[in-house]
């Protein structure tokens, strides 16, 4: 009997140890290099940030305005793995987490700022991932209107500031033919905008 428990003892173990396991990354690139190989991208690839460029966009940043305050809460995340359930290919990539807080009239409609950092695709659900970098553009992803269920193109900017001025970024989610409304059509009906939150505004860094 002893024997059977530590036979099942050591399967369940190296069950664990092998589900803990992530893939080898076979081939170090550039963040830079990702707008180049659109066409290119091999398998066990890891776009790094060398060159920190994501960096300039962590902190938390706040709008206010009409009885509304964003907050957005920017982290960064080194060797992301994308890789769907099941699949073979996959690859590594430096990105921004985004996580937001959202007040109207003095209600707190979303509060999601203390969420976990998050390290794989899988387990990206209602999380808001930023991996597209275009130089004097931003950095692109899609963005989650928690409270409408609305998946959007978005891109956040970091905008040029003088020397003692508190730093800026420009944040923008697109509503276009992209867009998933995850909520029934008729509860769309009749609004001015399909989103809850304010999808073109500056917002200052807090922290």
């Amino acid at each position: 009997m002893l024997i059977k428990i530590n036979i099942f003892l050591l399967l369940f173990i190296a069950s664990q140890y092998l589900q803990a396991q992530t893939p080898p990354v076979l081939q170090y690139k550039t963040l830079e290099d990702d707008n180049l190989e659109t066409n290119n991208i091999e398998k066990g690839d890891y776009y790094r940030d060398v060159n920190n460029v994501l960096d300039r966009f962590t902190g938390t940043w706040q709008y206010q305005q009409d009885n509304t305050i964003f907050t957005l809460k920017i982290r960064k995340v080194n060797q992301f793995l994308f890789q769907a359930p099941n699949a073979d290919f996959y690859i590594y990539q430096d990105i921004l987490l985004v996580n937001y807080k959202l007040i109207k009239n003095n209600t707190v409609l979303v509060d999601e700022l203390d969420k976990p950092l998050i390290y794989k695709l899988i387990d990206s659900n209602n999380y808001n991932c930023y991996f597209r970098f275009i130089p004097n553009e931003g950095i692109y992803g899609t963005f989650i209107d928690l409270t409408n269920r609305v998946y959007v193109e978005s891109r956040i900017k970091k905008l040029l500031t003088l020397a003692g001025e508190p730093q800026k970024i420009h944040f923008l989610a697109v509503v276009n033919s992209n867009t998933h409304r995850g909520k029934p059509k008729e509860f769309y009906e009749g609004m001015s905008s399909i989103l809850s939150i304010p999808g073109n505004v500056e917002l200052v860094k807090i922290e």
